[in-house]
């Protein structure tokens, strides 16, 4: 079992490597699901942990429809990133209809290039179709999706999880992430066949103001459970 673990300070990458997990997802501002972090934070994790790290790209919280200054936004830092060693990305972009917009998609994968990992994360749960969706990602050639199947957790949608997975698991990654914890990982292990999972494992932490960071006792204890046999 791999553990991926979204973080949004370079003090959560530490306690990733501390915890034995086996990859990050690399934003900032967990409180609003991340956004792209910066170059200063990704090269100092890169400099001092031996960790895969998925950069994510999103230039704004909200949704994942995205004006043309934001877009060209998007390719500047993958531009940056990969000229400082990026080795993975994962970004998502929708139509105004909540379809994967192809063409946008199809021009940041040209961009990125074909010997990196490239992830369309969860902004696919908002899109209706999610059996043609997969297909498209196969078509543009992603690695792999974060999803927790739909709207609300992994566990909710064990179901779609299972169909996706079994149907084009052969095909494309399908990565669960989405209200996965240390109390119901057992319960998707027994359902779906995990080969990797993603979590957060955040708390609320107290300084002047209140902020989002990973939690090690807890990352600890699930990345335990989650990989015994």
């Amino acid at each position: 079992m791999l553990v991926e673990v979204c973080v949004s300070s370079i003090e959560d990458v530490f306690t990733v490597k501390k915890a034995n997990a086996d990859r990050i997802e690399l934003c900032s501002v967990m409180e609003v699901i991340g956004v792209t972090p910066s170059l200063g934070m990704f090269m100092y994790a890169t400099e001092n942990v031996d960790l895969p790290i998925v950069v994510m790209i999103r230039p704004r919280a909200g949704g994942f429809n995205y004006n043309d200054h934001e877009f060209e936004t998007m390719k500047n830092d993958i531009r940056i990133f990969k000229e400082y060693g990026a080795k993975a990305f994962v970004f998502g972009i929708l139509d105004n209809s909540n379809n994967i917009d192809i063409e946008r998609c199809k021009e940041l994968i040209d961009l990125i290039g074909n010997d990196k990992e490239i992830v369309f994360h969860k902004a696919f749960d908002y899109i209706d179709n999610k059996d043609s969706g997969v297909k498209v990602l196969i078509e543009l050639g992603f690695t792999r999706v974060l999803t927790s199947g739909g709207i609300g957790s992994s566990l909710e949608n064990v179901e779609q999880l299972k169909f996706l997975m079994d149907k084009y698991g052969s095909q494309i990654e399908i990565m669960p992430g989405g209200g996965i914890n240390s109390t119901n990982i057992s319960k998707l292990k027994e359902r779906l066949n995990l080969t990797q999972v993603h979590l957060s494992a955040k708390y609320e932490r107290f300084d002047l103001f209140d902020y989002i960071a990973t939690d090690l006792n807890y990352l600890t204890d699930f990345v335990k459970k989650a990989k015994m046999q």
